[in-house]
């Protein structure tokens, strides 16, 4: 008898992860592609991320019991029917599901049992789960009406101080930090890069990083734009937790939950309502067990198997 084989899938704004179990929970594959939000990059390159993650990990050709697909940008307006056919192309298998990849952060973070989950990725959202399975969501307006705590809105709120550094009202390093980053050498080439050239939303959130060293470092702007923004996150999740009957905890996820100093600033603004926990899965591995999920309940030893080789991922930084 074969075994039976799961497929999950973050299919994310920045990259696409990808895992495949065994119906013990037990790692067979993962592997990584390109970005595969269809509103930023169409969806031939989204298809092509799938594909790539599909052949990094070695499992193009495996039949799978059950997959399950968390795309970035799959909202109210996105073709859901066409993006399921394009899952279909990609994957051998009977039974495939498709949602927001905001699912794979929630059901990762307690395992789909009661909590609050903050995705602190290239765009922001915080979710809840209350004990009957319903879900509710806050924020998550994209990158041009909110995406507060995300690394995009850090990115932007530093390339706009960096301008006034330019202007010569505002004294900080983030101005050099971000001529370096982006290879800029005039004002010319600022302009063209943001209004002519056609940047993904994943380009300009990796200078995230960069602005919370600069804030570690002591530069009063930097420091005043990542504790804002930390602060949104840790302010939309107590509103959560006063709006729905859900457990005091929050989870985190996403590349800002990896930077010390933001988390400093978010625990202190949930202190007193909610505790910080560490989340159980990360999102990848949370698409695998809504996949395990979706063919049967998965038993606790098997999610405490999928755990175990979540943080083994994390720690050695190979997520």
């Amino acid at each position: 008898m074969e075994r039976e084989l799961f497929l999950g899938i973050d299919a994310g704004g920045s990259q696409t992860k990808l895992a495949v179990c065994d119906g013990r929970g037990r790692l067979v594959g993962y592997g990584k592609g390109g970005p595969a939000n269809h509103l930023s990059v169409g969806l031939e390159r989204m298809k092509e991320s799938l594909v790539e993650a599909m052949n990094d990990a070695g499992c193009s050709g495996l039949h799978f019991e059950s997959a399950y697909i968390g795309y970035s940008g799959l909202g109210i307006w996105s073709p859901s029917e066409l993006l399921e056919k394009i899952g279909h192309e990609v994957i051998d298998t009977d039974r495939l599901a498709i949602n927001n990849d905001c699912y794979n952060a929630l059901y990762g973070g307690f395992g789909g049992e009661s909590g609050i989950v903050a995705v602190t990725g290239t765009g922001s959202m915080v979710l809840a789960i209350d004990d009957d399975g319903e879900v509710t969501r806050l924020g998550g307006w994209g990158h041009i009406l909110g995406d507060w705590g995300s690394g995009f809105r850090i990115a932007m709120d530093a390339i706009q101080v960096a301008l006034k550094v330019h202007d010569g009202t505002v004294d900080s390093l983030l101005h050099d930090k971000m001529m370096s980053f982006f290879g800029f050498d005039s004002s010319r080439a600022i302009v063209r890069y943001f209004y002519i050239e056609q940047h993904s939303k994943s380009e300009i959130a990796a200078f995230a990083p960069l602005v919370i060293e600069a804030a570690v470092s002591g530069d009063r702007e930097a420091r005043r734009i990542v504790e804002a923004n930390a602060i949104e996150i840790a302010r939309t999740a107590v509103v959560m937790y006063n709006k729905v009957a859900v457990a005091p905890r929050l989870a985190v996820v996403g590349g800002l939950s990896k930077s010390e100093f933001f988390m400093e600033q978010l625990r202190w603004g949930v202190s007193g309502w909610l505790k910080l926990c560490k989340p159980l899965l990360q999102p990848v591995f949370g698409a695998v067990l809504i996949a395990m999920n979706n063919f049967r309940k998965v038993d606790k030893p098997s999610l405490e198997r999928l755990s175990e080789i979540s943080g083994e991922y994390e720690r050695e930084g190979r997520l």
